[in-house]
């Protein structure tokens, strides 16, 4: 006990000056919740019901569509394969191609997609329709799921039908483009190698007469002639060589004007999203939204907009930040769009250097070719003379026409290939939805059912922030200069007292006598008030506790001293020792003062021989009119003779001023603060008055604590003894 008095008032242990009261803290949250909990549970749980219900019934169910669309990774070969390619790759482009503004810009610019109302919400449709939009696979399989969500149902299932539908266009569209485009390009081959053909052909005969005098194709009519040719294989690779660079040559054109043609300029949705995600622009927005939201707080809570410098100033500095925020996008757009079209005609280029780079490639092959077939040629006319020529152009003659068959080969591959079953089609259009996502929205009912529920609870905190009352020894010590010299557990109230069992119920008494006990040691023991003879007890206004701590506390001191001791009730307004005590209220202090009776005659010896009590009296006139003339010193020095120690039952301070005429004649005072009841305000009001009376200060008591946090907090010790009587329980609400 001696350490729960003592605790912080060790010599140079001065608790910190405060420069202010405090607003918003943890103090003012576990104050809410301790003084709140019984009265904001079960209203926060009814407006929990309340809003759990409305939401049920005000949000609107959304209903999401799918439409199932089949992408198989290779392709169903009929004639030949076509090459090797990577069907990952092709996958993946047909999904980014779905979610491409080549699909969305189409989709978005039908009326009946145009005014799905999640799409009209948005300022840029293609930018909401990509964002909304959710594309999922099956598993492992070839099924692709596209899904809408929305709060219309055949809107839901209009969209991704219409997705669907566009993108399925666009495939087919640019599968179309590039069959026909390939086609026109090996019948131009075509064409020419006949004419290569054609021509070889004519000097074979011609050569073949003059020196053998036979046509070769005599009995051969468009047929090639079949020779032994070392170098066939050399001839085969060149060939293959040969009609993959004319092909390549031809799609590299093709390519470069198709570029020429191409737009590389980004939508504008995809500007606004890089402009967004710019840091410095980001920045500025924030630091803009957190200014409007700062006016919009004003704005609810000035009465005169007018006369608020401070909401003038967020005003003009919201304007300043708006026109630089669309200064900077203004300046951006132009920077960002070239960069992204450049970014895009890059990419592009990228594309044609790598096939002119195998076009390169390939021309270096065929280079490498001829030249051993140049040379093996050399070798041979050296050694078998002019019948070589012959050979020579046969051969020439054979490339050529196998070149011819080649590309007839392939055209005819990829005008079959055109028949066979499409790689990419739409397996299930989307139907109405009939059965909403979710029977109730669960995480919306639980989202505003929990702000419902917080909102007593915000307001007790907003009360509490309002009042600051006191909820713990450091609020009081935070004032400055006032130090807490005890705490004190609360009487039990009657009404609780007799729920108690007997056991409890005189063990919390105990605890609250001995509590004071440990007051009244440290008030006789500390230096700075040896020769103590008079204490007043006060508080800032009433129902503080100050009557309960006033009697027991005079109680103590007599019980302990068994030096003569007076309790004076000198709230003669609303007095209630008489009643604490059962005596009688009237002759006293009021009679002593006015000089109807002696002070001898006034003072009730009944209760015990130690301690005796000076009631209030009746009150015939104002209380500042008794104490103001000088009589209340006089009386308190004739007692000072008859008494060891003298405690002051004082009016609160604020309300009853003339609560400083004792408290100044007193030698100490005890401030007295109850638990969440006390305000901050009130407390540092009653001390500062208090101090400019020239009242000696011994601190302030902290009462009302909970019988069990006490205990916890400090302990109990209890014991079995004889002493004066206790000071009855009562509603220590309901003393003075």
């Amino acid at each position: 006990m001696a350490q729960s008095i003592t605790e912080g008032l060790k010599p140079g242990g001065r608790p910190a000056e405060s420069s202010g009261l405090p607003g918003l803290n943890v103090n003012s949250l576990f104050s809410a919740a301790r003084c709140w909990w019984k009265v904001a549970t079960p209203i926060g749980l009814l407006l929990a019901v309340g809003a759990g219900v409305a939401t049920s019934r005000l949000v609107e169910p959304r209903y999401t569509a799918a439409t199932w669309i089949e992408i198989r990774e290779r392709p169903e070969i009929l004639v030949s394969s076509g090459g090797p390619e990577d069907p990952r790759k092709f996958v993946q482009n047909q999904l980014e191609l779905i979610k491409s503004p080549l699909v969305l810009d189409s989709v978005a610019a039908i009326p009946a997609v145009a005014n799905t109302p999640e799409l009209m919400a948005d300022g840029d449709p293609v930018t909401a329709l990509r964002r909304l939009l959710k594309i999922r696979a099956q598993g492992q399989s070839d099924f692709f799921v596209i899904e809408f969500t929305s709060v219309s149902r055949e809107k839901a299932a209009q969209v991704v039908n219409a997705v669907a539908q566009s993108y399925l266009k666009m495939h087919r569209g640019n599968l179309s483009h590039r069959h026909e485009q390939t086609v026109g390009l090996l019948e131009t081959l075509q064409q020419t190698q006949q004419s290569v053909v054609q021509l070889h052909r004519d000097n074979m005969q011609e050569m073949s007469k003059a020196l053998t005098g036979k046509d070769p194709f005599a009995a051969q009519t468009g047929k090639t002639i079949t020779l032994q040719d070392p170098l066939q294989e050399v001839h085969s690779l060149l060939i293959t060589q040969q009609l993959s660079q004319r092909v390549l040559s031809m799609e590299v054109q093709a390519e470069r004007q198709r570029m020429e043609k191409q737009s590389f300029a980004p939508s504008s949705g995809e500007v606004d999203r890089l402009i967004a995600a710019n840091p410095q622009v980001a920045q500025l927005e924030r630091v803009l939204s957190e200014v409007r939201l700062k006016i919009k707080a004003h704005e609810a809570n000035s009465v005169n907009l007018k006369k608020n410098t401070l909401h003038a100033a967020l005003v003009r500095e919201e304007a300043e930040k708006s026109a630089l925020l669309d200064k900077i996008v203004a300046e951006m757009k132009a920077e960002v769009k070239e960069g992204v079209e450049k970014s895009a005609r890059a990419a592009r280029e990228h594309e044609i250097a790598q096939m002119e780079e195998q076009l390169a490639n390939t021309d270096s092959t065929i280079q490498f070719l001829q030249d051993q077939i140049s040379a093996a040629g050399q070798n041979r006319k050296e050694l078998k003379g002019e019948t070589l020529d012959l050979e020579l152009t046969r051969s020439e003659y054979e490339r050529s026409a196998a070149v011819f068959d080649k590309i007839a080969d392939r055209l005819l591959v990829i005008k079959m290939e055109r028949e066979a079953p499409e790689r990419v089609a739409i397996a299930k259009e989307a139907a109405v939805p009939t059965i909403p996502d979710e029977a109730l929205p669960y995480k919306k009912i639980g989202m505003f059912g929990l702000g419902a529920f917080a909102i007593p609870f915000a307001l007790a905190v907003g009360f509490e922030v309002l009042y600051r009352r006191v909820g713990n020894r450091d609020q009081l010590e935070s004032l400055g200069k006032l130090r807490v010299v005890g705490e004190v557990p609360a009487l039990p109230r009657l009404a609780r007292a007799r729920k108690r069992v007997p056991g409890e119920r005189n063990r919390a008494l105990q605890l609250f006598e001995e509590s004071v006990d440990g007051l009244r040691t440290y008030l006789t023991l500390v230096e700075s008030l040896r020769g103590m003879q008079v204490l007043a007890v006060t508080s800032a206004v009433s129902r503080e506790g100050k009557t309960s701590l006033a009697a027991q506390l005079a109680v103590s001191v007599a019980s302990a001293t068994g030096e003569p001791t007076l309790l004076i009730d000198g709230d003669m307004r609303s007095p209630d020792i008489h009643e604490i005590f059962g005596v009688d209220c009237s002759p006293g202090l009021a009679e002593v003062l006015l000089g109807e009776v002696s002070v001898e005659d006034a003072i009730e010896t009944d209760f015990s021989a130690a301690l005796h009590l000076l009631p209030a009296g009746q009150l015939a006139t104002s209380p500042h009119r008794l104490l103001g003339n000088g009589e209340f010193a006089g009386v308190l020095d004739k007692l000072r003779g008859m008494y060891r120690y003298i405690v002051i039952d004082t009016p609160p301070i604020l309300p009853a001023s003339e609560a400083l005429v004792m408290a100044q004649a007193a030698d100490a005072t005890v401030l007295c603060a109850r638990r969440d009841y006390s305000r901050i305000g009130q407390v540092a009001e009653a001390h500062r008055r208090l101090q400019a009376a020239g009242a000696k200060m011994a601190g302030a008591v902290l009462n009302g604590i909970p019988f069990r946090n006490y205990a916890q907090r400090y302990g109990s010790y209890y014991y079995s003894r004889k002493r004066l009587p206790r000071v009855p329980a009562g509603d220590e609400t309901a003393t003075a």
